[in-house]
């Protein structure tokens, strides 16, 4: 998931991080040690989780137990995307640094880098792990970086490496079939775009532009598609009411055109939103009048959104970013900020009726300020300023610390952390 706002460009501090090991010399190997524990999940990622241990007043987990399954087969990548603060960066400039994740351990090893983009933001791969698009700038146009994904996060340009778009792109999205990509653009008016992928090579073929909000005000802030169902939800956010609009899309795959199904108003800033792996809740971490927490859907069989029985968790100490869930539907985790300076990851179970709890430890500390918490395989991976803290996942859902991998910030900017 991008950084698009001020709390997430505290996340391009943070990673400011994983550019050292670009310009520093290409990056070396920061081992973790791993505890034990699984996970899955966030701004795209796959793999699974160990044995549910919620206790009865929290509610079982969505899935049926199971021991820990750690996928071995799924190359996780870890992406750093990033610009320099200045001009002295010697070796990389304006690049997105892939770091393979240990499936075993949880540590992290600079793979690859790729230095041909401009400000690339988020990484979005393909759900065939084919091709992977990264959303950006080139001098003054509007681009989108085109891949082919390769072994541990290796990035390679297409032949043509990038199509031009009109106005500010923010990610790249799928549908389910990875047969379309899916566009959010920002200018004088906030659209979707469906582009057609050559499944052979690659490229992004223009279809469809979808005007979502012809105001100024509105910006779309960030798009998912359901696991299950593929229907796309967007978050809109219009500065001048200070709320979120979250409308939900079908595709069409034949005519390649978006048609609007449902929306629904959430109260204040929501940066992103997050369907479980079942494809049945929807959450939306949100901030509004320095009142944090989290809006909870039921997803019904239209894409339709109803609050669950309980609407809305309060957590004043969420100040902007993503909410992670792992893989099995069980536990969640939400960056927070209790106090200047130090944070924390908020850790919740998720019930049968998919409404969020605190568990026994209510929250892990970090000692720095956390803009973004993502998982992927058995790990969760919190973003700080000068570090990345890796964290496996026990048998109830708890953190348990690795080892936290920790980079220079030396005249580095971050812009995106991103895992697959």
């Amino acid at each position: 998931m991008s950084i698009t706002n001020n709390s997430n460009k505290l996340f391009i501090l943070n990673l400011l991080t994983a550019a050292l090991a670009a310009c520093g010399g290409g990056g070396s190997s920061t081992s973790t040690t791993s505890s034990s524990g699984s996970n899955n999940s966030s701004s795209s990622g796959s793999s699974n989780n160990s044995s549910s241990g919620n206790s009865s007043s929290t509610g079982s987990s969505n899935n049926s137990s199971s021991s820990s399954n750690t996928n071995t087969t799924v190359n996780h990548a870890l992406f750093v995307s990033f610009t320099p603060a200045n001009s002295t960066c010697a070796l990389l400039c304006d690049t997105i640094n892939a770091y393979s994740i240990n499936n075993s351990t949880g540590a992290l090893q600079f793979t690859a880098a790729s230095d041909s983009s401009t400000a690339p933001y988020e990484v979005d791969v393909t759900p065939s792990g084919k091709f992977a698009y990264a959303a950006g700038v080139n001098g003054t146009s509007h681009v989108i970086y085109q891949y082919t994904y390769g072994a541990s996060g290796s990035l390679t340009p297409l032949a043509t490496p990038m199509v031009y778009t009109t106005s500010n792109n923010l990610k790249v999205a799928f549908d389910l079939s990875g047969a379309f990509a899916i566009v959010p653009t920002n200018g004088a008016a906030s659209s979707l775009v469906t582009y057609k992928i050559d499944s052979t090579t690659g490229a992004l073929q223009t279809a469809q532009t979808l005007l979502t909000q012809d105001q100024t005000s509105d910006h779309i802030t960030d798009v998912v598609t359901n696991p299950v169902s593929g229907i796309i939800y967007a978050a809109i956010y219009n500065a001048t009411s200070s709320t979120t609009t979250i409308n939900a899309y079908s595709l069409n795959t034949s005519t390649d055109a978006l048609t609007q199904v449902s929306s629904t108003s959430v109260a204040g800033y929501v940066e992103t939103i997050k369907i479980d792996p079942t494809g049945k809740y929807l959450y939306v971490p949100t901030t509004n009048n320095n009142q944090g927490g989290v809006a909870e859907y039921n997803i019904g069989t239209n894409g339709s959104l109803t609050p669950m029985s309980t609407a809305f968790i309060s957590q004043p100490s969420f100040t902007g970013g993503n909410i992670a869930i792992d893989s099995s539907g069980q536990y969640a985790y939400l960056p927070i900020n209790p106090t200047s300076g130090s944070g924390a990851i908020a850790q919740y179970t998720i019930g049968t009726n998919g409404v969020l709890t605190p568990m026994s430890v209510t929250s892990v500390p970090v000692n720095e300020s956390v803009s973004s918490v993502n998982a992927v395989g058995n790990y969760v991976y919190a973003v700080s300023h000068t570090s990345i803290h890796g964290y496996s996942i026990g048998s109830t859902g708890l953190l348990s610390s690795l080892s936290a991998t920790t980079y220079s910030t030396n005249s580095i900017t971050l812009q995106a952390v991103t895992v697959y």
